[in-house]
């Protein structure tokens, strides 16, 4: 009976990432499971089952994170903020999802080895400025290797790049708005998500030359046979 709940609560859509790492990982130490046998009974993936266990497993600002997130001004496709017809801007909260809570659960975890008493305070300030400036996921990646790698001994590094800048150097949504201003300026982090942002468009663009190269020989490869 456990096990057909478990598994309808994790078909549903309004469950989110938290409430099924929770849920699995009560599951998973009431019956004393290994994570291989977990996913055998609930049928999921078990890459996916190791993500969740991990983060039902994150450090309370994560998880916080996730199930509170934070309230953010609504914009709109270019970027500007949308207002009430008071004058007050359009609020909404943003949660973190499951593969950027990862990202921070290891930011948190570098920062606990040597300053214990300040990694919830420096991780929860760079949550809420990934989440309050809306980055993508592999921008939060590129903020938490680069802080990482370049944290001392007192995580300054960490400290450092929690810090809120005034505009982001780029803006990734239907369109990609990058400030060449700020390219000389620009945190470490910044740059290196830009440039991730910026191969990943390349990548694109070569697959749908591809593409149209491929259908161009096979209408003209059909073009030749109707003629014959």
């Amino acid at each position: 009976m456990a096990l057909f709940a478990l598994v309808e609560n994790l078909q549903r859509d309004d469950l989110s990432p938290l409430q099924a790492a929770v849920g699995l990982a009560c599951f998973q130490d009431t019956h004393q499971l290994s994570t291989e046998a977990l996913c055998k009974r609930i049928g999921l993936e078990l890459d996916r089952v190791k993500r969740l266990l991990r983060l039902a497993r994150a450090p309370k600002v994560v998880q916080d994170a996730c199930r509170q997130g934070v309230l953010v001004n609504q914009v709109d496709e270019r970027g500007a903020v949308k207002v009430l017809p008071s004058g007050a801007p359009k609020r909404e909260r943003i949660r973190l999802d499951l593969m950027p809570a990862l990202e921070f659960a290891k930011l948190h975890a570098h920062a606990l080895k040597s300053s214990p008493t300040k990694a919830d305070e420096r991780t929860a300030r760079a949550i809420e400025r990934a989440l309050s400036e809306r980055w993508t996921f592999r921008r939060i990646q590129a903020f938490c290797r680069t802080a990482m790698a370049s944290a001392g001994p007192d995580t300054a590094g960490v400290d450092q790049f929690a810090q809120p800048a005034s505009l982001p150097l780029f803006t990734d949504g239907t369109e990609l708005r990058v400030r060449r201003s700020q390219l000389s300026t620009a945190a470490p982090e910044e740059r290196i998500a830009l440039l991730d942002v910026l191969k990943a468009l390349v990548a694109e663009r070569g697959r749908l030359r591809k593409d149209s190269g491929l259908c161009r020989l096979l209408k003209t490869k059909s073009s030749d046979r109707a003629t014959q």
